[in-house]
C-alpha cells in the first residue's frame, strides 16, 4: 500500500501519544479526520506492526444505515463494551444486597473502562510499563477493589459459621472461591479478572460476528428469522429459549474462528 500514516518520532511513539491524547473523550477515529480526506486508506506504522484504516466505502459495510445520519464509519465497539460490561458485571457479582448506588455503579464502570485503558497503554510498554502509573489509574484501581470488595463481604456475611448458605449463584461462587483461597483479597482480585477477560473475549467475539454476518446477508436474514420465531413478541429471552436458537449457536462457534 502506498499511503503511509506519517510519523516523527522513533517507532512511531508520536502516534501512540496522539492516541493517548484522544482515547479518554472516545474520539480516536476522528482525530484522523484530516488524513483520511487525504488518504481514504492508510496503513498505521506503530512500533514495527502494520495496521490499517479507511473509510472507502469499497472497503466497508455498515451493518445498519440507521446507526448514523451520515457516510462515515460505525464503530459498534463502544456499545458492545458498555453491554458486555454489564452483563458480565450481573453475572459474576449479581444484584447488590445493599450499600450500592447507581452512581456506585456508574463510578465502577468509568473506573474500569479508565483503568483497562491505562492498562493496555502500560502493556505496550512491556518492561517499562512502571514508568507510567499516573494518579488517576491508581485511583480508578482502588475504585474497581472496592466495588468487587463490596460484593465478597456480603457474599461471606451470608455463611453460618463455617457453613456456606449462599442466597445467590453469585454469592455460591464468592464463597466457593473462599473455601479453597480463605484470603477475600485473593477471592476479589480473582473475581476481577475474571470480569476482565469476560469482558475482552465476549466483546471480540460479537465484534467477529457482526462483521461476518453483514458480509454473509442470508446467513444474517436467517438468524434474524431464528430470533424473530423464538420471541416473537420480543420478550425478556431466558436460557431455555436461548438453548432452542441453534442457528445462533453455530453462527457464534463459526465467528470464533474467522
Amino acid at each position: 500500500m502506498e499511503n503511509v500514516l506519517p510519523y516523527k518520532w522513533l517507532l512511531a511513539l508520536d502516534i501512540l501519544k496522539r492516541q493517548y491524547d484522544v482515547l479518554p473523550s472516545q474520539r480516536l477515529l476522528a482525530s484522523y479526520t484530516e488524513d483520511m480526506e487525504k488518504m481514504p486508506t492508510f496503513e498505521i506504522h506503530l512500533f514495527g506492526q502494520i495496521g490499517y484504516m479507511t473509510i472507502d466505502p469499497k472497503n466497508i459495510e455498515r451493518p445498519d444505515r440507521g446507526l448514523s445520519s451520515s457516510d462515515s464509519v460505525v464503530d459498534l465497539q463502544p456499545a458492545f463494551f458498555r453491554f458486555t460490561l454489564v452483563t458480565t458485571t450481573a453475572l459474576i457479582f449479581g444484584e447488590p444486597a445493599s450499600g450500592l448506588t447507581s452512581a456506585d455503579h456508574e463510578t465502577f464502570a468509568e473506573s474500569f473502562d479508565y483503568a483497562s485503558m491505562i492498562s493496555a497503554i502500560r502493556l505496550r510498554l512491556a518492561d517499562l510499563e512502571w514508568v507510567y502509573k499516573p494518579k488517576a489509574f491508581r485511583k480508578a484501581c482502588q475504585v474497581v477493589k472496592e466495588y468487587a470488595s463490596h460484593f465478597v463481604d456480603e457474599a461471606l456475611k451470608s455463611r453460618v459459621g463455617d457453613e456456606l448458605s449462599p442466597r445467590t449463584e453469585s454469592e455460591a461462587l464468592i464463597q466457593d472461591l473462599y473455601a479453597e483461597l480463605q484470603d477475600p483479597e485473593l477471592v476479589r482480585d480473582q473475581l476481577v479478572h475474571v470480569l476482565i477477560a469476560g469482558r475482552d473475549t465476549t466483546v471480540c467475539l460479537m465484534s467477529w460476528a457482526v462483521f461476518l454476518l453483514v458480509r454473509h446477508p442470508a446467513k444474517l436474514a436467517r438468524l434474524k428469522q431464528e430470533i424473530q420465531s423464538t420471541l416473537p413478541n420480543r420478550e425478556r429471552l431466558i436460557r431455555s429459549q436461548l438453548q432452542k436458537m441453534t442457528y445462533l449457536r453455530a453462527v457464534l462457534n463459526e465467528s470464533r474462528w474467522p
